[in-house]
C-alpha cells in the first residue's frame, strides 16, 4: 500500500470516526421508569370548555414531568373518550363516569355491543363547574331546601341527572317529590339555565340551578340586588352520592359568590381512566405525578374550573372514587394508592 492510498484510508477512518462520536446523544432519550415512548389523550373539543382545560393540562403536565414521552391530544367526546381507549386509540382521559359505567354494560349508547373490557380506574377527579345548587333571591322566603314546595323552581334540563339529584334527595329529607311542587300550586321549569337565571331576576322564578362557579348572570344579581344559595347539607348530599350511582359532591369555599358562606353542592362524579394496556408501572408513575400535591397544583394554577379547590379537595375526590370505582383499578393506580393509605 502506497503513502497516498495510506492516508486516505486513515482519512476515511478519522471522518468515520467522528462522525460517530458527534452522533453519540443524538438517539432520542428512552423514557425511564416504565414510561411509554408516547401517550395519547383523547378529549379536546378545540371549543374550549372543561374537556379542553384539563387534557391540555394533562399533556403539559406529562411533557413537564417526562420530556422523553411523547405526547399528542386528540378530539374526542365522551363516548369517544371510552371508545377510543377500548380500541386502543386513547391511554388516559377523565370522564363522566356514566359513560364508563354504560359502556362496561352494554347500556344507552352502547347498547347491543360487546361489554368493553379496556378502561380501568386511575383515581377520581373534580367536575368543577356544574356543582348543582339553587340560588334564590335575597328577599326570598325559601330559607331551606325542603321549602320549595309549591314555587317556582327550575332545576335543569328534563331527563339529565341534575333533577334527579333533588328527586331523590327530596322524597329521602323532605318527603315530596318534583311533582309534588307542582300539585302544591308550584311549577317545575325545564327550560335552559340561562333562561331560567334572567327568570329568576325577572321574579319569575322563586329558585333557579346555580353552578357554584360564580356565573356571570348571577354575580351581576347579586351585585345589584343580593342573592342567596340553597342547598342540601354535606351529610345530605354524601347520602345523595351513596345512593345514586355517577353522582358526587364537594363544597364550595365562602365568597365564591361575594359574602355567601361556604356551601355543599352536587356534582356528576368523574374519573381518571387509563388503558389497561399501560403497564403497572407507567399507571405508577402517572398517577404518582397527578395525584402528588405539586401535580394538583398544576391544574389549579391552569384551569379555572379549579378556582376555591385545595389540594387536599382534589385528593380526596381522587380517593373517595376508589370506595366505588366505576371500572375496575388499574394495578398501578392500586400500587400508589396503597402506599397513601387509600386502599
Amino acid at each position: 500500500m502506497n503513502f497516498k492510498k495510506l492516508w486516505c484510508v486513515s482519512l476515511t477512518s478519522v471522518l468515520i470516526l467522528l462522525i460517530a462520536l458527534s452522533c453519540i446523544g443524538c438517539a432520542p432519550a428512552q423514557p425511564t421508569g416504565g414510561m411509554p415512548e408516547f401517550i395519547q389523550i383523547v378529549g379536546i373539543s378545540g371549543v374550549g370548555g372543561y374537556y379542553d382545560e384539563q387534557h391540555m393540562t394533562l399533556a403539559e403536565l406529562i411533557r413537564t414531568k417526562f420530556p422523553e414521552v411523547g405526547v399528542r391530544t386528540l378530539p374526542g367526546s365522551s363516548e369517544e373518550i371510552v371508545r377510543e381507549m377500548e380500541g386502543g386509540g386513547n391511554d388516559i382521559s377523565v370522564t363522566v363516569d356514566s359513560y364508563i359505567y354504560d359502556c362496561q354494560e352494554s347500556k344507552g349508547k352502547f347498547e347491543g355491543e360487546t361489554a368493553f373490557t379496556k378502561l380501568n380506574t386511575l383515581g377520581g377527579w373534580p367536575l368543577g363547574t356544574t356543582t348543582v345548587v339553587l340560588a334564590v333571591r335575597a328577599d326570598s322566603d325559601i330559607q331551606d331546601i325542603c321549602d320549595i314546595r309549591g314555587k317556582r323552581v327550575a332545576l335543569g334540563a328534563k331527563g339529565s341527572l341534575v333533577p334527579t339529584y333533588y328527586e331523590v334527595g327530596l322524597k329521602e329529607f323532605c318527603g315530596f317529590s318534583l311533582e309534588d311542587i307542582d300539585k302544591a300550586g308550584g311549577l317545575v321549569y325545564w327550560g335552559g339555565a340561562s333562561e331560567a337565571r334572567d327568570m329568576l331576576a325577572a321574579g319569575e322564578l322563586d329558585a333557579a340551578r346555580a353552578d357554584a362557579h360564580p356565573d356571570a348572570q348571577l354575580q351581576l344579581l347579586h351585585a345589584r340586588e343580593g342573592i342567596r344559595i340553597i342547598s342540601f347539607s354535606e351529610d345530605q348530599w354524601k347520602w345523595i352520592a351513596d345512593n345514586m350511582r355517577g353522582v358526587t359532591y364537594y363544597y364550595r369555599p365562602a365568597d365564591t359568590y361575594e359574602g355567601i358562606p361556604k356551601f355543599y353542592g352536587g356534582a356528576t362524579s368523574m374519573t381518571f381512566i387509563v388503558s389497561a394496556d399501560l403497564s403497572e408501572d407507567a399507571v405508577y408513575n402517572l398517577a404518582k405525578t397527578i395525584y402528588s400535591d405539586e401535580g394538583i397544583q398544576f391544574f389549579i394554577d391552569r384551569c379555572g374550573t379549579f378556582k376555591g379547590l385545595t389540594v387536599d379537595d382534589v385528593r380526596q375526590q381522587g380517593i373517595m372514587r376508589l370506595n366505588n370505582p366505576p371500572a375496575p383499578i388499574h394495578p398501578g393506580a392500586i400500587k400508589y394508592w396503597k402506599e397513601q393509605g387509600a386502599l
